[in-house]
């Protein structure tokens, strides 16, 4: 599996060779990545907090650079969290959702408030967008949220909707895209 670098949505680098790599998937939170390797021309290219690691259909800001020599061997590190950590740079003071509203709708209505049509355009991110499924589970109880980042209040009112949330990495469209997705019980599956 190779893990492709990328740069404001342009290829900057690909690493095909490693020592390690882990990364988790979260439907309902941001996943993490931590890659070791020893390319020291990959190492000294990477941008911390601007550059993406891509990895099959996920990508994961890189946060973290960590360096290791020993006499023999020059070992390089980058951890960082899933794009979708993206939805926790934003605090509310507080947040409803009415009865009758879908729980997607909040959710679409949450990030458009706060990333991309916010009242303070300082506070905009241009190339996130959002994409409606059509999620249909309806709030029935009218819903305030305290004070808190956007991501643990989506967090919140994704698993009352029976649902996940995504920010996907959309490198033809050069642009971030928020979606809520359809979650399955797959617990049958799992063997302890």
């Amino acid at each position: 599996m190779r893990v492709d670098i990328y740069s404001d949505f342009t290829l900057k680098d690909i690493l095909r060779s490693y020592s390690s790599i882990q990364f988790s998937e979260c439907i309902r939170d941001a996943g993490d990545i931590q890659l070791s390797f020893t390319d020291s021309e990959v190492y000294r290219n990477i941008s911390v907090t601007e550059d993406v690691l891509v990895v099959g259909n996920n990508a994961y800001l890189a946060e973290n650079k960590h360096k290791t020599e020993s006499k023999d061997l020059r070992k390089y590190e980058i951890t960082g969290r899933h794009i979708t950590s993206i939805l926790s740079w934003r605090c509310v003071k507080g947040f409803e959702v009415p009865v009758g509203e879908t729980y997607e709708d909040a959710c679409i209505r949450l990030v458009q408030g706060n990333f991309i049509s916010p009242e303070d355009t300082r506070r905009k991110i241009d190339c996130l967008e959002v994409r409606k499924n059509n999620l249909s589970a309806k709030n029935t109880v009218k819903r305030i949220y305290e004070a808190n980042d956007c991501l643990s209040i989506l967090k919140f009112i994704s698993k009352l909707g029976g649902f996940g949330f995504q920010l996907e990495y959309d490198i033809q469209g050069k642009k971030l895209v928020f979606c809520c997705v359809p979650v399955s019980d797959r617990s049958s599956t799992v063997i302890f």
